[in-house]
């Protein structure tokens, strides 16, 4: 083998820096290892981007309205609580249109995402001949995604089938106990 090949791949079986050099040092450059699973090259900054939690009602079959508060939004990301940018509070799940619930820094792809939302605990019902209360009382909407799912439309969307969603309590008015799915 010849002295200049032996010398490089010393220079690649050795970590860099280690002190090797091949050739004439003025006009060659030094060759470096590269770790493993890596193409070598400045990695860009790990940048955090914002997301939105959404919520909206389908299968409203023929409700007019469906008024409730958001009480509380929470993400956590790896574990770790970020702050979340409250957005509309009072809803109308029979609206057409979805509505922000909150907004947050969402880290780089990757990083486990926790939600957690809360709704106030009174709200309203309306249909073309009658309407009443709404009893949002009930378990906290929560779910689990990573940071890659989110960030591939910038948004995650609560879908609230307000048509199972939406059962008499017994004492006339109507509890949210949320039928729901989620879209990313």
């Amino acid at each position: 083998m010849k002295p200049r090949v032996v010398c490089r791949v010393a220079t690649l079986l050795l970590a860099a820096g280690a002190g090797w050099r091949c050739g004439p040092t003025s006009s060659v450059a030094p060759i470096v290892a590269v770790p493993p699973g890596q193409q070598g090259g400045v990695s860009p900054p790990q940048v955090a981007t914002q997301a939105q939690i959404r919520i909206l009602g389908v299968g409203t079959h023929d409700f007019r309205s469906v008024n409730v508060a958001i009480q509380g939004v929470t993400v956590e990301v790896n574990g770790a609580a970020v702050e979340v940018q409250p957005a509309d509070r009072r809803i109308d799940l029979a609206s057409a249109s979805g509505w922000v619930a909150g907004q947050f820094a969402l880290p780089a792809a990757g990083s486990k995402v926790h939600v957690t939302l809360t709704f106030a605990p009174d709200g309203s019902w309306a249909r073309a001949s009658s309407s009443g209360a709404i009893d949002a009382r009930g378990i906290p909407i929560a779910f689990d995604a990573t940071a890659e799912k989110i960030l591939a439309h910038g948004s995650v969307e609560v879908r609230i089938d307000l048509g199972s969603s939406l059962v008499l309590d017994g004492g006339g008015r109507l509890a949210l106990l949320p039928n729901l799915g989620i879209r990313f």
